[in-house]
């Protein structure tokens, strides 16, 4: 091969080279920021159903304080933006969330289910409905736990949303 046709061969395979070196680091470039956005996604919507958590938790406690014989003759406005504001969360984060996490989230369902159950029984005081709300703190915190988990940071010592929780 003639030292011209060697040159050029040469440059050649510098430009592939180059060219390769180009798309791989745009690729991971570009794989870096989806994952970046991705993750900031998961936290966003995390965030709001914890915020959604803990407005609905505070509308129920609401619904407890007041005496309890006309209960379905109210409307119960801030409750019902609450629920709507909770189910749009929950429903966010499932679009997003791992499957524990999506697991997690039925739970907390449930036990909010239960606690406005427990809610339209009779007129607590506060104290008295903490034991009534206890759980859904748990629950609330394990899911806090399994959403830093998925995202690979360090574990809270967090045992309940609620300071005043005796299983914390």
């Amino acid at each position: 091969m003639s030292p011209e046709a060697l040159t050029g061969l040469i440059g050649l395979v510098g430009v592939l080279v180059g060219g390769l070196i180009t798309y791989v680091t745009a690729f991971v470039q570009d794989r870096s920021a989806r994952d970046k956005a991705a993750r900031e996604q998961r936290l966003a919507a995390a965030q709001e159903v914890l915020g959604a958590l803990q407005e609905l938790n505070r509308r129920i406690i609401d619904v407890a304080r007041v005496e309890s014989s006309d209960h379905h003759h109210r409307e119960w406005a801030e409750l019902h933006e609450a629920t709507i504001r909770w189910n749009s969360a929950r429903y966010g984060a499932a679009l997003v969330a791992s499957t524990a996490e999506v697991v997690s989230l039925q739970l907390l369902d449930a036990e909010l289910d239960k606690v406005l159950d427990a809610a339209l029984l009779k007129q607590w005081t506060s104290r008295e409905f903490r034991p009534e709300r206890e759980r859904l703190g748990v629950l609330g915190a394990d899911y806090l736990n399994l959403v830093r988990k998925t995202e690979e940071l360090p574990p809270t010592e967090i045992k309940s949303l609620w300071p005043w929780a005796t299983t914390a």
